[in-house]
Order: structure tokens, then C-alpha cells, then sequence
């Protein structure tokens, strides 16, 4: 229910001298409104559920009509991965998010912090290309860490042939050399900071497509929501961020290559996982709903070109080996980015159209009915995302 918010007519003279009419909030009548509409609420909850025969009937209905997909649920615990340590040992949430992985080619792990996520990534990727199922394995990781997935990396897998990027890596004299060496190389894992990976470029084709296909989408819900009558303020909106997306495209198309880098196409990349996934949230989602928390109406340069290398890897390998990233708790991430950039790891994220928040809280609702799970939500809804066990969504 909508908070109520009772104003008061007001006749004035406007700054012409003609009179005009406002209307200002009363405080106090929209405080008394506010409460009367609070016990109302209250009074509902309360006699909905008091008759058993209308809460079987509203139950049944629940669950006949929100409740009916089960999600997949993953078992590791006959795995044995070829050239890890034999003095580490994986956990059993680490082990069925490895099959998960393994079996779908995309995840979130969203464990706690300390719950060994990095772990499960590397054991993911290692398995993989031991299996044969990948070629390829790109880990972007934050600038300062690195030497730390470096180790790590060689502490399950001490005969692991890694390619370590450093900082004078990516100099302007010395990048298009280790750009080229990516490519040519055969290596177990790339591990990149987020800043490298930055550098290199997806196609400018990829760029223009996708950029074209944003345009298209925005026009036609700017022509839905002008059909419907829906807000100026939505619709406005949307055509700044349009006429945003057509002067990029136009720059895109006008400019001519600057050197002879190679594009993140010719790595030969056919899986990436990605440390930190809410550095990569902000990606613009057009919404006819205002002041939605956690959506965002600014574009980062930064998601957008991390959408792009995803699409592209979900291209080559039927919706398999994308991203897997590990974040912070109560980081929100756009289902946008979390569906096309795959294999995520996340400490309490949050995947969805709009904005959904995964916690390790109750299993039901105050009202009594369950919560959809995070996995049921993503099914329901198309979504490709592998979200770990163990957590929930409220929404």
C-alpha cells in the first residue's frame, strides 16, 4: 500500500500577478493518515489469516502459482580434481559449487566472507581444463591482489603453468607484447587486474551492435510508455540516456583504430572469473518504477565493456563460461551484468531485474509465506544466473 500524503489546496499570486493554485503538505493530518493507514494494514494481516479454510485456499494459491519450480540442487562430493594439492582439502559448499560450475558453465558463489570462495574458482577453472571443457581460463582480479590469487593459485595446484600479469605489463610499450602472449600461449589460468582487463578492447563491431540494439530497446519503451500515458519523468529519462547512447555511437563510429592491439576476441578466452562483481553493478536499466533502491540511471564504462566480453563468451560457448566474480556483503548487482558475466562469487549479492538482496536470514516472510529462493526466482524469470545454495531472496 502507498503511504498516504494529505496536501492542502492554496490559492496564490504567482510572480505575473495572476492567481494560481497549489497544494502543501498538512503535516500533521498526513501524520494521522499515515497511522490509520498502518493499523489498516495491521488489522488485514491479521484477520486474512484467521480463518484456516481462506488460509489453505490463499496458500495453495501461493504456492500453485509462485511456488512451483524446485531448483537444481548440486552434489560434489564424488569429485576428485586432477593435480590439486593433496594437502588441501575442499569443503563440501566449495566442492558442489566446483559440479555447479562444472555442469551448467556459469555461478555466483554467494558464501560469506572467509567461506573459501577463491578457492572454489580456482578448483573450478583447473578442473575444467584438465577436463578439456575449456581451453582458456581469464581470472580478473582487483589491482592489489594479484600476487595473493598468484599464490593461492600455486598452493592448490603447485604444477599450475599460470601467466601472472604485472604492472609494467601493460605500459603502453610493453602491451601489445603481453596482449600477444595471452593469445600464443598456452596457459592453465591468465590471471589480469581489473585495470588490465579494462585495456583490453572488445571489437569496435561488438561495440557498435550492442550500442545499436540498447538504442533500439530504449526507443521502444519510450513508444510503450508514451501508448500507455506513463510519466514524463520516465520517458524524459530514457531519451537523455538515448541521445547519450547515440552521440557514443556516433563518436565509436567516427574514430578511427589507434593501434594494433589485439581484441579481447583474438585471446582465445573461453572462460572468465572475476573477483569483486559489485565494481562491475552499474549498468544502466531503463524502469518504469521511480526511486527503486539499488537502480541506478548512470552507465559505467567499466560494466558495459564487462557486459560486452561476456555476451561475446556466452556466443562461443552456447551460454557456458562466463564470469565468476566474489564480492562484498549487502552488494546488490544488476541481473543484467550477473547473467551475462556467469560464474559469480559474492558474499550476501543480490541478483535481479530490479534489485533482489540475498541473505542468510529467516525462510519466511512476515506474513508467513516463504520467500522464493534466489535459484526458483531466476528460473522463474529466464534468468541463466547459478546462484550458490544456502541463501535466499527477499524481494
Amino acid at each position: 500500500m502507498q503511504s498516504t500524503t494529505v496536501r492542502d489546496r492554496q490559492e496564490y499570486t504567482n510572480d505575473r500577478g495572476d492567481k494560481a493554485v497549489r497544494y502543501v503538505i498538512n503535516p500533521k493530518e498526513t501524520m494521522i493518515a499515515r497511522a490509520k493507514q498502518q493499523q489498516i494494514q495491521e488489522a488485514f494481516a491479521s484477520w486474512i489469516w484467521k480463518d484456516p479454510e481462506r488460509r489453505d485456499a490463499l496458500l495453495k494459491l501461493y504456492n500453485d502459482t509462485f511456488n512451483t519450480v524446485r531448483p537444481r540442487e548440486y552434489d560434489g562430493s564424488h569429485l576428485v580434481i586432477p593435480g590439486m594439492n593433496s594437502e588441501m582439502k575442499l569443503r563440501k559448499h566449495q566442492l558442489d559449487f566446483v559440479a555447479r560450475v562444472i555442469y551448467t558453465g556459469t555461478g555466483l558463489a554467494a558464501h560469506e566472507v572467509g567461506a573459501g570462495k577463491t578457492a572454489a574458482l580456482i578448483a573450478a577453472g583447473m578442473y575444467l581444463k584438465n577436463l578439456g571443457a575449456i581451453h582458456k581460463a581469464v581470472f580478473v582480479v582487483p589491482n592489489p591482489l594479484v600476487g595473493q590469487w598468484a599464490t593461492e593459485f600455486y598452493r592448490f595446484f603447485p604444477n599450475a603453468n599460470l601467466l601472472v600479469s604485472t604492472v609494467d605489463d601493460f605500459t603502453p610499450k610493453n602491451r601489445n607484447r603481453y596482449v600477444s602472449k595471452i593469445a600464443t600461449g598456452e596457459y592453465d589460468a591468465v590471471i589480469l587486474a581489473h585495470s588490465q582487463f579494462e585495456k583490453i578492447p572488445i571489437s569496435r563491431e561488438r561495440q557498435i551492435m550492442q550500442l545499436e540494439q540498447q538504442i533500439n530497446e530504449i526507443e521502444a519503451a519510450i513508444s510503450e510508455m508514451k501508448y500507455e500515458k506513463g510519466e514524463n519523468w520516465s520517458i524524459k529519462q530514457m531519451a537523455i540516456f538515448r541521445e547519450n547512447l547515440e552521440t557514443k555511437l556516433e563518436k565509436l563510429s567516427a574514430e578511427e583504430k589507434k593501434d594494433d592491439l589485439l581484441t579481447f576476441e583474438q585471446l582465445g578466452v573461453d572462460m572468465m572469473f572475476g573477483d569483486e562483481a559489485h565494481f562491475y553493478k552499474n549498468c544502466f536499466v531503463f524502469t518504469k518504477l521511480r526511486n527503486v533502491a539499488g537502480i541506478t540511471t548512470s552507465s559505467s564504462q567499466r560494466a558495459f565493456d564487462m557486459l560486452l566480453k561476456c555476451q561475446y563468451l556466452q556466443e562461443v560457448n552456447n551460454g557456458r563460461g562466463r564470469g565468476v566474480c566474489n564480492g562484498d556483503d549487502d552488494k546488490q548487482f544488476h541481473l543484467r551484468v550477473v547473467c551475462h558475466a556467469a560464474i559469480f562469487t559474492a558474499a550476501g549479492a543480490g541478483t535481479v531485474r530490479l534489485v533482489l538482496t540475498l541473505t542468510h536470514g529467516s525462510p519466511t516472510s512476515p506474513s508467513g509465506l516463504p520467500y522464493l529462493s534466489c535459484d526458483r526466482r531466476a528460473a522463474a524469470t529466464g534468468c541463466g544466473t547459478a546462484l550458490c545454495g544456502s541463501t535466499t531472496c527477499r524481494s
